[in-house]
């Protein structure tokens, strides 16, 4: 859940999607609500029933019992039957009024629209401008998670510069996915500072920083919206640029799929639609990467963009990544080392520290961890 709400908040699709359940649920109750007022009617007469139909039949029936009409026995079974259906009709009541109780919960709903984020912009924050390629500085960075005492970074150091192309890498647990938390802001370092071209992270509006990101996590967010709404809504505060969403599609790999189902780009991602499928988790991906691709940022942060993709469609992805964005800032983070091997500069982490930083080459001559773990790799492959 916390990293459904990162995407949310670095692409700034909050709005979009608020407004996407605003509408559904103001779509949905209109409906219940017309739906109800057709029905009063009858729900008014039923009570009326309920509560006055077993007391006029009992009396009936008593009545036809003294006038010797049926005898005892019938007057039993018949009472026994009056009540049985009486006791059938409260229970359906019973429901009706326990959907109604039902929706003071979405109360609680509409509460946590309204919580604001902990993390805010100070007075006169400093706007970034659109253009900007970012120029990224960690200098002396240090931070622990709230709560524990155990640092994930001591002083780190190191600089990507405008326009450069950095893969970060390293085992599970060395703080690569900790790293870009920072960079996004979701958390405060517990010490040193984070500079976006010059400028402390802290003092910059959050959301001009956003706009010039274009991000991929792990767990990325599946919306059952169609392929087309998945991949502009990295885009959504601008009208669906049919132009940037194909090739943001060819660039995800997207386009290869799409042409299968039968409603094309309104196919939904969900089967639960009558247009919906239910797509595997490397198709999943694909429209992810796209989604970012089509937001056109400045700066690029993948996490483990390809985990679940094949290794020719990872090649044609990631030939477009390095080829279409040479004069932008681009981030990976990588557990397969022959993704990242094209890339200016590999960080190296182990336990929160940079051991070694440099190109594919430079790292490989130097015949260190890294030229251990990719030949490690290369040899599972040549297996």
């Amino acid at each position: 859940q916390a990293k459904n709400q990162m995407e949310i908040r670095s692409t700034q699709v909050s709005g979009y999607i608020l407004g996407k359940i605003d509408s559904m649920n103001q779509e949905f109750y209109t409906t219940q609500e017309a739906a109800y007022k057709r029905s009063s009617k009858a729900f008014i007469f039923s009570h009326f029933t309920s509560a006055i139909g077993p007391a006029i039949g009992s009396i009936y029936l008593i009545k036809q019992l003294l006038d010797k009409t049926i005898n005892l026995e019938t007057y039993f079974f018949l009472s026994g039957a009056l009540f049985r259906v009486n006791s059938a009709l409260e229970n359906v009541f019973g429901t009706v009024a326990r959907m109604q109780e039902g929706i003071l919960f979405a109360y609680n709903y509409y509460d946590l629209l309204k919580v604001e984020p902990t993390i805010t912009d100070p007075d006169n924050a400093i706007t970034l401008k659109p253009a900007a390629i970012p120029k990224i500085e960690f200098k002396n960075v240090s931070f622990h998670y709230p709560g524990k005492k155990k640092m994930i970074f001591d002083n780190l150091s190191f600089t990507i510069e405008s326009g450069q192309h950095i893969a970060l890498v390293g085992e599970n647990g060395a703080g690569k996915s900790t790293l870009i938390k920072l960079l996004l802001r979701f958390y405060v370092p517990t010490s040193g500072r984070i500079l976006i071209n010059g400028q402390d992270l802290n003092d910059i509006a959050i959301e001009s920083w956003y706009s010039l990101l274009a991000t991929l996590f792990q767990d990325f967010n599946q919306y059952p919206l169609s392929i087309e709404e998945n991949i502009s809504i990295g885009r959504s505060s601008k009208k669906t640029n049919k132009s940037a969403l194909l090739q943001a599609a060819q660039f995800g790999d997207v386009d290869d799929f799409v042409s299968q189902y039968k409603h094309g780009w309104e196919t939904v991602l969900d089967p639960s639609f009558k247009k919906g499928v239910e797509p595997s988790g490397g198709q999943w991906q694909r429209v992810a990467l796209a989604r970012a691709f089509y937001r056109n940022a400045n700066m690029v942060i993948l996490d483990e963009p390809t985990s679940a993709i094949d290794a020719k469609a990872e090649y044609h992805i990631f030939n477009n990544i390095f080829e279409h964005y040479r004069d932008k800032t681009v981030l990976i983070v990588s557990h397969r080392f022959s993704t990242v091997r094209r890339a200016d500069i590999i960080i190296f982490l182990e336990h929160g520290k940079i051991v070694e930083q440099g190109s594919h080459k430079d790292l490989m001559n130097k015949k260190g961890l890294y030229r251990d773990l990719f030949t490690k790799q290369a040899e599972g492959y040549r297996d």
